[in-house]
């Protein structure tokens, strides 16, 4: 077992590939879209997703506000390298 300073994505459950196809079981798209309209990120603001995890908050808050600049950070090198996959595939706006 690894020494980790924090806790993988699905614990000690499952493989990072599968988060996502699980966190989507728990209507995932309703609480986060919950999450952007009560967030109401604005043009130039600055937001950092601490715990990005596969990225998908962070790219729903790029759709939702192309102009303000989204920074996901996590621990987990296994979820970054998942949310630097679904960034580079979501299109050219995002860096």
């Amino acid at each position: 077992m690894e020494d980790r300073t924090y806790t993988p994505a699905l614990g000690r459950i499952g493989h990072a590939q599968f988060y996502d196809p699980i966190v989507r079981l728990m209507h995932e798209r309703r609480w986060r879209g919950l999450v952007l309209r009560h967030l109401d990120a604005q043009p130039a603001e600055r937001i950092v997703d601490v715990g990005c995890g596969t990225g998908t908050l962070a790219l729903m808050l790029h759709a939702a506000q192309p102009r303000a600049q989204v920074l996901g950070i996590d621990p987990d090198a296994q979820v970054l390298a998942i949310a630097a996959h679904k960034a580079r595939n979501a299109g050219p706006t995002l860096r």
